[in-house]
C-alpha cells in the first residue's frame, strides 16, 4: 500500500496476517484470519486488506471474502461462495478496482458487483473454458483477465463488455508440467506483458503466434543451484524491470523495450487523440461514436471510462481538446455539435448545433473559454468563442465562407485561426473580436492541408496538395520543405517545445525527428492509416490512432542517436542483437513465409551499467 506491508503468519495454514508500517519496520497489527488463508491484498485506497479464506468440510468447500479495516476492528464478509474441491487454490476475491467479487469454479470464472458490502449476485457473468481453470490474474485497472488451464496456454479476456470476451490465446509453453506450475501469473502495470513463475513471459503486442520467452541465468551464475526452478516473479511498477525467484536467491531482468503499448477498446478507427496536461491519461473519439479516457499509469487502479456516445449516422466525435485545468474534455462532432464533457461526473453540456461539421476545438489557458472551427459551408461565421462563465458566444469572420483548420489560444485575450492557406490573430478583448494581423502560408487556396501551429507561435506546420510538408517561420515570413518526412504525409505536429515533428503518411508510417528537418526516427507497427497523431507534454510519449481500431502509444526516440534505417548494415545488425533476442526467422507454413521466434537469454559478453 506504498507506506504499509501486510504479511502472513502461520506457514502454509496462515491464520494471522501482520501489519508493518514501511519503511521504519513498525509493527502496527495483526487480523485473526483464521487458518487456511491464502489470499490477501490491500484494497485501492489502502484503507482496508481483503482476505480469501478456505473452508473444507467433507465433500463442502466453501471459501469467505473478507475486507478488514486497517485501523483495526470486525471485517466485513463480502461473499461465501460454495465452489467444486478441484479448484482449491484457485482465485476467489477481489478485483483490483474493488467494485467486483470473482471466483474459479471448475471450467467456470464468474464476476459479481460489489455494492458497498453486498454482492449482487443479479449482476453475475461468467466465462467458460473447456478445460479446468487453475490460475487467473487481473490487470492492474481490472480490464482484462488472464485464466491458465491444463493446455499452459493462457487466453485473456477483455471484461469491457457485458459479458467477457475472449481477445486472445497465447503460445502455449513447451516445457514440463512441474515447471509451468501457475505460481505468480500476474500482468506488468502497463497490462502489456504477461508473466509467470519459472521466468516465463508473454509480450502481449507481439505476433500472435510468438513464443513465449524464457528467461534463463547463464550456466554458473548461481552455482549451488543446480536446476533452474521458480517460485515467484513480479514486475516492477515502472515496466522496467522483472524479478525472479528461485530456491536461495533472485534475479533482477531488465525489461527495456521499444515497440509501441496498445489500447484495445474501440470498435472503430480511432479519429482524435489529445494527452491530459499531466500526461497522466489520454482521450480518444471512435467513429464507434464513443470518447474514451485511457489511465496511462497503471497503479491508478482505474478503469477506462467512456465519457460520451454520441447517436446518428454523423455523430461520432471529429475533433476533441483537453482543459488546461484537466476539469472537462470539449469534443466538436461531424454533425455539427461542440459537447462539454465534464470529468467528475456531471451531465454532458451541448454549447451548440449547427449544420456544418467541426473541425477543430480548443479551450482557453484559464480553462473559461472554448472556441471551434467549422467547414467552408459555414454561411455566418467559421469560429465561434463562448465564455463558460457567462455563456455569451461570439462570432469571428462573419460572413465569411472559409473552413478552419486548427485553432489555438495565444493567451486568455487571444487566438490564433489558421484557415487553408493563412492564419490569422485575433483580438477577443473588447466589445467585438478584432483582426490583428495575418499570415500567408501559401498562395494556394486548398483544402487539402493541414496546419500545426507551434506553441509560442513563431512557426508553424503545413502539408501541401502533393502531400509535403513544409514549416513556415512566421517572424522572417520564410518556408522551408521538411523534405526528410517524405512525399506522402498526411498530417504532422509539433511536440510542446516545438523543436520535435511528428508525422504520419499515408502508409501508416510514424516519424519522429527534430523540426530542423534532419532524418526521422521510424515508428512502423499499424496496419491501418493513421488518423490523429498526439505528443504527451513532457514529450517522451507519442499516441497515434488509426483504422485498424487501436491506439499506439510510442515512447519518443532518442533523437542525438542515428535513427537505426540509416545505419550501415553490420552496425545495424550488431545493434538489433544486442537489444533483443527476437529474430525473424523462415517458417513455410506462415502465411507470409515468415515468423518472429524468441531465443533463450544467454546472458551478457559484457555486463552493462544503469
Amino acid at each position: 500500500a506504498g507506506d504499509q506491508i501486510a504479511y502472513a503468519l502461520g506457514g502454509l495454514m496462515r491464520s494471522e496476517i501482520g501489519v508493518w508500517a514501511f519503511p521504519e519496520g513498525r509493527f502496527l497489527r495483526t487480523f485473526p484470519v483464521g487458518q487456511n488463508s491464502t489470499l490477501f491484498r490491500f484494497s485501492p485506497d489502502g484503507e482496508r486488506i481483503v482476505t480469501r479464506t478456505d473452508f473444507l468440510d467433507g465433500d463442502r468447500y466453501e471459501v469467505d471474502v473478507r475486507s478488514w479495516p486497517l485501523a483495526g476492528g470486525e471485517p466485513d464478509r463480502l461473499a461465501r461462495l460454495e465452489i467444486p474441491q478441484e479448484s482449491v487454490g484457485a482465485y476467489a476475491g477481489v478485483d483490483p478496482t474493488a467494485s467486483r467479487v470473482a471466483w474459479t469454479a471448475g471450467t467456470r470464472f464468474t464476476l459479481a458487483e460489489l455494492e458497498g458490502t453486498q454482492v449482487n449476485m443479479a449482476t453475475a457473468v461468467s466465462l467458460t473454458q473447456d478445460s479446468l481453470i487453475d490460475a487467473v490474474a487481473f490487470d492492474a485497472e481490472g480490464r482484462n483477465v488472464a485464466t491458465w488451464d491444463e493446455t499452459r496456454a493462457p487466453r485473456i479476456w477483455s471484461l469491457e463488455s457485458a459479458s467477457p470476451r475472449l481477445a486472445r490465446t497465447l503460445a502455449a509453453v513447451n516445457a514440463p508440467m512441474f515447471t509451468v506450475t501457475p505460481w505468480s501469473l500476474r500482468f506488468d502495470s502497463t497490462g502489456s506483458m504477461l508473466g509467470q513463475a519459472f521466468g516465463i513471459l508473454w509480450y502481449l503486442d507481439a505476433p500472435p503466434d510468438a513464443d513465449p520467452q524464457r528467461l534463463r541465468r547463464a550456466a554458473g551464475a548461481i552455482q549451488e543451484e543446480k536446476e533452474e526452478q521458480g517460485f515467484g516473479l513480479a514486475f516492477h511498477p515502472n515496466g522496467l524491470w522483472v524479478a525472479t525467484g528461485h530456491p536461495g536467491s533472485t534475479s533482477l531482468w531488465p525489461l527495456a523495450r521499444f515497440y509501441p503499448h496498445v489500447l484495445r477498446g474501440h470498435e472503430e478507427a480511432i479519429v482524435p487523440l489529445q494527452f491530459s496536461p499531466d500526461g497522466r491519461w489520454l482521450v480518444s473519439g471512435s467513429a464507434d461514436g464513443s470518447v474514451r479516457l485511457w489511465p496511462l499509469n497503471g497503479r491508478s487502479r482505474g478503469r477506462t471510462r467512456i465519457l460520451y456516445e454520441t447517436e446518428g449516422q454523423w455523430g461520432f466525435p471529429r475533433c476533441l481538446a483537453v482543459a488546461p485545468d484537466g476539469s472537462f474534455v470539449v469534443v466538436g462532432t461531424w454533425d455539427g455539435k461542440v459537447v462539454l464533457l465534464p470529468l467528475d461526473g456531471e451531465r454532458s453540456r451541448t454549447l451548440v448545433s449547427l449544420p456544418d461539421s467541426i473541425v477543430t476545438v480548443t479551450v482557453g489557458p484559464e480553462s473559461r473559454q472554448v472556441a471551434a472551427g467549422t467547414t467552408a459551408m459555414a454561411e455566418d461565421a467559421f469560429v465561434r468563442v463562448w465564455d463558460l462563465a457567462t455563456g455569451e458566444m461570439r462570432l469571428l469572420g462573419e460572413g465569411e465562407r472559409r473552413g478552419t483548420q486548427r485553432l489555438e489560444f495565444e493567451d486568455q485575450g487571444r487566438l490564433v485561426a489558421a484557415s487553408f492557406g493563412r492564419l490569422q490573430r485575433w483580438d477577443l478583448v473588447g466589445d467585438a473580436p478584432r483582426l490583428l494581423e495575418e499570415f500567408e502560408l501559401t498562395s494556394l487556396d486548398s483544402e487539402d492541408r493541414t496546419v500545426s501551429i507551434r506553441s509560442d507561435l513563431r512557426r508553424a506546420l503545413y502539408v501541401d496538395p502533393e502531400q509535403r510538408l513544409w514549416v513556415k517561420d512566421l517572424e522572417t515570413r520564410t518556408t522551408r520543405e521538411l523534405t526528410s518526412h517524405g512525399t506522402s504525409v498526411a498530417m504532422a505536429i509539433f511536440d510542446s517545445s516545438g523543436d520535435v515533428v511528428v508525422s504520419v503518411d499515408h502508409q501508416g508510417i510514424v516519424r519522429a525527428g527534430p523540426a530542423t528537418g534532419d532524418e526521422p526516427h521510424l515508428l512502423l507497427g499499424h496496419k491501418g492509416e493513421v488518423n490523429s497523431v498526439a505528443v504527451s507534454p513532457d514529450g517522451r510519449w507519442i499516441a497515434t490512432g488509426a483504422d485498424d481500431k487501436l491506439i499506439s502509444l510510442w515512447p519518443m526516440p532518442d533523437l542525438t542517436q542515428p535513427p537505426l534505417h540509416t545505419l550501415p548494415l553490420d552496425e545495424l545488425l550488431a545493434r538489433l542483437h544486442a537489444a533483443t533476442n527476437l529474430r525473424v526467422v523462415e517458417d513455410p507454413e506462415s502465411t507470409t513465409g515468415w515468423k518472429v521466434e524468441i531465443g533463450a537469454f544467454p546472458g551478457w559478453e559484457e555486463v552493462p551499467e544503469w
